[in-house]
């Protein structure tokens, strides 16, 4: 027989500590990060109004998609890669692939910003427009932030699955809203683009933090002075990631671009109030998603599929449980809270925030099995839910959104959410065998 040449795994921190290290250390952080976003929030609202918190989210949003484009995937390949290469100590492959990744995120995102100001140039005719000062400092913003996303990819794949999020979660928001008030400080007038200026300082110190964490987490020693080749399935595993990301995205921001479209500041403003409120429900959502994603890959591995069933049925009660939790005070006295909050003029936000609320429901009942496909190399049918879904979504949005506005582009969210995940759900049974739902910890084992 031959010999297999591939090293043997390192032997694996016991799964229930490592989860429950993982959840504990995240849920104390994701608190944290969550007081300090929703207090950015607070500051942009009362520092702008709802007319210039609308400009600054139009900006952020195409910066938001430019940031997701130019990651080309290369965060959710990290985690899986990097995973597998850890346990197998396989340090110069590790090495290799953060460099090729960020070298390839830089030049994107150099392409990304002049593509950007052309088009500004061409659309506004000057660059010193309120406007076009607004886009280019979201464009600032766009190689830390997914630099940042990358080494925290990097990290969590090194199972460093708390540090992983730390940049990204708690120290970006903490400095922006840190700045923000030294700008309350001064006496200064906050403007959109002084607004986004600061993000992207924010997210600059944040990607220089990360990077010292990945420094520290790779011994020099062992890396060698060969440069490993990266594989051809490597890098062609990149493009529907990416495509699938960069699909997410557009599904997140779609309805504030065709908000932009159809009505005024005042309408986008609502909403991404509604979003950044919304943005708390989801944390359990994300936490679960970000956690899973390197154990799913080291059991695709192993080929545990049972551990992987056990694992994810009790994800799909955690996820459901605490989203159904945080939804309650809105539904109950959402509209006195969000005005005590944010003012009277934001009050009419509620009803989109429990209509987003329900969407988050639909995806926590579902459970990881975007996740369960990635980690185990069918990335290419995450793609397809997601394009399907992003369909759904910009022909259901494009009619509602002129005849109930806003509410009319937050139920298109809920039917294509509930679109994506019933074919993820359906690839998961069928090419994997396991059961990601809220219906598996019913069924008798």
């Amino acid at each position: 027989m031959k010999e297999n040449m591939n090293p043997p795994l390192k032997a694996a921190r016991p799964l229930r500590a490592t989860i429950f290290k993982a959840l504990l250390g995240s849920i104390g952080l994701r608190l944290a990060g969550m007081a300090f976003g929703f207090l950015v929030g607070l500051q942009l609202a009362r520092g702008m109004g709802v007319v210039g918190y609308g400009l600054y989210g139009l900006a952020m949003s195409y910066s938001a998609i430019l940031t997701v484009v130019c990651q080309l995937g290369l965060p959710q390949l990290n985690i899986r890669e990097i995973q597998i290469a850890f346990v197998r100590q396989d340090w110069p492959f590790i090495r290799c692939m953060l460099r090729w990744s960020q070298s390839l995120m830089l030049r994107a995102s150099a392409l990304a910003i002049l593509v950007g100001t052309g088009i500004l140039i061409l659309k506004e005719g000057t660059l010193t427009s309120p406007l076009s000062l607004t886009f280019l400092a979201g464009f600032a913003l766009i190689p830390f932030a997914a630099l940042d996303q990358l080494q925290g990819a990097a990290l969590r794949g090194l199972n460093h699955l708390v540090k992983g999020q730390l940049g990204n979660v708690l120290i970006r928001p903490a400095l922006h809203a840190g700045l923000l008030f030294m700008v309350f400080c001064l006496g200064s007038s906050l403007r959109p683009e002084l607004a986004l200026g600061l993000s992207a300082l924010s997210a600059m110190l944040s990607f220089s933090v990360s990077r010292y964490m990945i420094n520290s987490s790779i011994p020099m020693s062992k890396i060698g002075s060969t440069t490993p080749k990266l594989t051809s399935e490597w890098k062609a595993a990149a493009f529907p990631l990416a495509l699938t990301r960069g699909l997410g995205i557009l599904q997140s921001h779609i309805p504030i671009l065709l908000l932009g479209m159809a009505s005024d500041s005042t309408s986008i403003g609502i909403y991404r109030i509604a979003i950044a409120l919304a943005l708390l429900v989801t944390a359990p959502n994300d936490l679960f998603n970000v956690i899973c994603g390197p154990i799913l890959a080291r059991f695709n591995v192993d080929a545990n599929f049972h551990k992987a069933q056990r694992l994810l049925s009790w994800t799909s009660v955690g996820m459901t449980c605490s989203t159904l939790l945080l939804t309650l005070p809105f539904i109950i006295h959402g509209r006195p809270l969000i005005t005590y909050i944010f003012g009277e003029e934001f009050s009419s936000s509620n009803p989109l925030v429990i209509t987003l609320c329900i969407r988050e429901l639909i995806n926590g009942a579902f459970g990881t099995s975007a996740t369960l496909l990635n980690m185990s190399g069918h990335q290419s049918r995450v793609t397809r839910a997601y394009t399907i879904g992003l369909i759904a979504l910009t022909v259901v949005a494009t009619v509602l959104v002129f005849m109930y506005g806003a509410m009319g582009v937050a139920v298109a969210t809920v039917l294509s959410a509930t679109i994506t995940n019933t074919l993820l759900w359906k690839d998961s049974r069928e090419l994997l065998n396991i059961d990601s739902s809220l219906l598996s910890f019913f069924r008798p084992k």
